[in-house]
């Protein structure tokens, strides 16, 4: 499929804030200490064919750059698996039933049995948090190799590029761990009682095959975020990332930053902040045929 960078004049994030985003998960960077090519990328961790509808764009754009930076450099955090293991417990020895009544607990265990099978005996020590990234891996098709955030890595090193996070595993951990553990239940009853958010998480696939950002921002907010997941998981990482972004292209750096698409739009999204720190942002997106 053949791509199109749209004219800067014409979508600029940031010179008119109200004006509904144009479609495309792909931005290019221009602005102060910007010595090249320079894109982000707002990407998914599935494995859904979905995920690589159209991207030619992201493989021509990755290319141009000298780097590719994830919010995690995946190889490296995978060397950390037994600090996330640890960490998915919850502390003092606390299970399920010290956060639910009797009945939601025996709702909440039918699906986590249902779905995780032998896996759910483990998820009774396991803060609920993990149990529901667990939940939403079971809805997720598998119709490629790679989650389409690994698959970037893998192509950037595959073609020689360098690859590197602009966080840590331990600060993504700590974001999981600012939001309380009886927060973390309630929003785990929730997704439960609406049968895992299956048809939500369908049209968000289905937004992202559009690149509609707008879209999925609105399908987050109906996910029933809590105010202090966002805070933890959006608000304060979107803030971060923007910043090392800025840090990295000041330096000269000629980046591709790939991170996840829920960072990009909103008032307080990556984009918007970017924008705020005198960068311009302009969508690249697929030609329609």
């Amino acid at each position: 499929m053949r791509s199109i960078v749209l004219s800067a004049g014409m979508w600029c994030v940031g010179l008119a804030a109200a004006q509904q985003l144009p479609r495309s998960v792909l931005w290019r960077i221009t602005g102060p200490g910007v010595t090249g090519p320079a894109y982000v990328l707002g990407t998914v961790h599935s494995r859904d064919a979905r995920a690589y509808q159209g991207n030619d764009s992201l493989w021509t754009a990755m290319a141009e750059c000298a780097e590719v930076v994830g919010e995690l450099d995946h190889d490296a955090a995978a060397q950390g698996g037994l600090a996330v293991l640890g960490a998915m417990q919850m502390p003092d020895g606390r299970v399920l039933a010290d956060l639910y009544r009797k009945k939601d607990l025996e709702r909440v265990r039918n699906a986590l049995k249902e779905h995780l099978g032998l896996m759910a005996l483990a998820s009774d020590r396991m803060k609920p948090f993990w149990s529901m990234a667990l939940l939403t891996e079971t809805l997720m098709r598998n119709d490629s190799a790679l989650v389409l955030d690994e698959a970037v890595q893998a192509r950037a090193r595959s073609i020689g590029r360098a690859v590197s996070g602009l966080e840590t595993m331990q600060e993504q951990l700590a974001a999981i761990d600012a939001i309380p553990l009886e927060d973390q239940a309630a929003m785990l009853l929730e997704m439960v009682r609406h049968d895992l958010y299956r048809g939500m998480m369908e049209r968000m696939m289905d937004a992202y095959a559009r690149q509609d950002l707008e879209t999925m921002h609105a399908l987050v907010r109906q996910g029933g975020m809590s105010g202090s997941m966002d805070e933890a998981l959006l608000a304060v990482r979107n803030t971060r990332m923007a910043e090392r972004m800025a840090d990295r292209l000041s330096e000269g750096c000629r980046c591709f930053f790939a991170v996840g698409a829920a960072h990009l739009p909103g008032e307080g999204g990556v984009l918007h902040r970017l924008s705020d720190l005198g960068y311009t942002l302009t969508p690249v997106a697929e030609e329609q045929p």
